[in-house]
């Protein structure tokens, strides 16, 4: 009698536990995509990103996986150059910092609307998917961080009707960031 209790307990608490425990596939199953690990991703000398895009048309296709990888490169360059520019901004005295943060902010954008300077790109895949009628392109770019600061440093040069305050303040947080990037 005292077995079927302790039978009927562990069963019982069997029954319970078992929907609360997680399977393996809960998820899905694991998908092993091209240019992953440390050769694909930023370092100290190297902004890399991976872009994707999926089409019926392989061209759209590629296209896509470029624009992805060319944005996610434009968003890195900006976001480590406001990182730097909030920094020596509170460490700074400038009297104007919204117009330096402006400034810099437009030179950034305007930088990227127009090129991004030595973009290479490190290799690029295309599969085709017969069931679902759909190429997958995959692509990936890396950019020299000191070729993009160059390329900054050209657009701040050729902005001559700046306040040379906001110019030289401008030059010092590339040049922060250049070091940043060296570390």
């Amino acid at each position: 009698m005292k077995r079927l209790y302790i039978t009927t307990a562990i069963a019982f608490s069997v029954l319970l536990l078992a929907p609360s425990c997680k399977s393996v596939d809960q998820y899905g199953v694991e998908q092993q995509t091209p240019f992953r690990g440390s050769d694909y991703e930023s370092s100290r000398r190297y902004f890399r990103a991976v872009g994707k895009g999926q089409s019926a048309d392989e061209r759209v296709a590629r296209s896509k996986s470029d624009m992805d990888a060319r944005t996610q490169l434009a968003g890195m360059v900006d976001v480590t150059i406001k990182e730097v520019a909030d920094d020596y901004l509170r460490e700074s005295a400038i009297v104007d910092r919204s117009e330096v943060m402006t400034q810099f902010q437009s030179l950034s954008r305007q930088v990227m609307n127009t090129r991004l300077a030595d973009v290479r790109k490190l290799d690029e895949k295309v599969y085709y998917n017969s069931e679902k009628q759909q190429y997958t392109a995959f692509t990936a770019y890396e950019i020299h961080k000191n070729s993009m600061f160059d390329m900054i440093e050209d657009q701040i040069e050729l902005k001559a009707e700046q306040n040379e305050a906001v110019v030289e303040a401008m030059k010092e947080i590339l040049e922060q960031a250049r070091k940043q990037s060296e570390e």
